[in-house]
């Protein structure tokens, strides 16, 4: 009994019938993708051979750290974001005795000690305050607003912008006083 072997070339090996199938699957797909990723284009796009849609080049990053993300330039006198720009503010002149009263005026005297805030938040806020504004050593200061939060009758938390990716977002907390009617600090970060 003689036995032969036939080999036969690469090229010509048989192969399952579900290849040629799955690989005509494979090629409609693609097909389908690219024509819809094609109709999304605009024909000015097309005719100048632009094959993917970009942001627009004027639209502002998102920060996630920032959603609100609300610039304030020039609020109503006496109200609470007002408040937040005159602490900036007064952050931003000399050192002195007059630019700390400023500051602290604007605190809840029952909440915040007037030594406290001097040693602790002033020179703190001082030292970072460029950290905070879009317009860094220009007064009046303007920030930016990460949040804005009721928490309850006439009091509201915010979060202002740090523009270092290192510091988070400060959180300082002003309530309307009852009383004078005007808005005050009750929690203050840096």
């Amino acid at each position: 009994m003689r036995h032969h072997v036939v080999t036969c070339p690469a090229s010509a090996k048989v192969q399952p019938p579900w290849t040629r199938l799955a690989l005509g699957l494979v090629i409609m797909l693609v097909s389908v993708a690219c024509d819809n990723k094609r109709s999304q284009l605009t024909q000015e796009e097309i005719d100048n051979g632009v094959r993917t849609r970009k942001a627009p080049t004027n639209a502002a990053p998102v920060d996630p750290r920032c959603q609100l993300s609300e610039k304030v330039t020039a609020p109503a006198q006496g109200s609470a974001e007002w408040v937040l720009q005159e602490l900036y503010t007064a952050a931003l002149g000399p050192d002195d005795d007059a630019s700390f009263q400023r500051f602290y005026k604007h605190f809840d005297t029952a909440s915040t000690a007037e030594n406290w805030a001097r040693t602790q938040y002033w020179p703190r806020l001082r030292q970072h305050v460029a950290k905070y504004l879009d317009n860094p050593g220009a007064t009046p200061a303007h920030f930016t607003l990460c949040e804005r939060r009721n928490e309850g009758p006439e009091t509201f938390r915010f979060s202002i912008r740090s523009n270092d990716p290192k510091k988070s977002n400060p959180p300082i907390t002003v309530r309307k006083d009852p009383a004078s009617g005007q808005h005050k600090v009750i929690f203050f970060s840096y």
